[in-house]
């Protein structure tokens, strides 16, 4: 291997370094700066957060159920029981 080799793998390698580390020195550190802050979550009528009915749930105003099908059944079997016989 000439200089002129050994310097570009140098250069090379060097160059590689310098653009892996520069994200991680990009980076703000954490570390013993302070603590985590108290969060208040408000949510108006615009956007509300659903939540689970637990227990007992009551439902005020009226239910309106609309559009039940007819339902007809056809081609059924005749079942008479035979004399002498019981369903229990």
């Amino acid at each position: 291997m000439n200089a002129k080799s050994k310097l570009t793998l140098v250069a090379s390698l060097l160059a590689g370094w310098v653009l892996i580390s520069v994200p991680a020195f990009g980076q703000k550190s954490t570390l013993g700066g302070p603590g985590p802050s108290p969060v208040l979550v408000v949510n108006g009528t615009g956007a509300p957060v659903p939540v689970a009915a637990q227990g007992t749930t009551n439902v005020v105003g009226t239910v309106n159920v609309g559009n039940t099908p007819n339902v007809n059944i056809a081609n059924t079997p005749t079942v008479t029981l035979a004399p002498g016989g019981s369903t229990g």
